[in-house]
């Protein structure tokens, strides 16, 4: 019974872990763009990071002009997962099957 319950804590713990390390690497990207450290990122400070810049107006979710730390890391972690996405390559079914080393023309 003990063995269940050490592999159940461990199984928790391993699932929070890779959340936490995301959140605390967020909270250190956030407090390095926070340049005057009032707790927000303005359109100044995000200067140089183009993605955010093309995408503010949908990542400013209260409109108010900067970036509070939930607007932010909203924003991280659907552009780390759209990365893992382009990351994974799967070829498209029914492409026809050329066997190894087979030129498709």
């Amino acid at each position: 019974m003990k063995a269940i319950n050490f592999f159940a804590g461990l199984g928790a713990l391993l699932i929070v872990l890779p959340t936490y390390a995301e959140d605390a690497t967020q909270a250190a990207q956030f407090s390095h763009l926070d340049k005057d450290n009032d707790g927000y990122v303005s359109i100044p400070e995000a200067e140089g990071h183009l993605d955010m810049l093309r995408n503010w107006v949908d990542i400013d979710k209260d409109t108010n002009g900067k970036l509070e730390f939930s607007e932010f890391s909203a924003f991280e972690t659907k552009s780390e997962q759209s990365s893992e996405k382009a990351k994974t390559f799967v070829p498209p079914e029914n492409e026809g099957d050329y066997g190894v080393g087979a030129a498709p023309f």
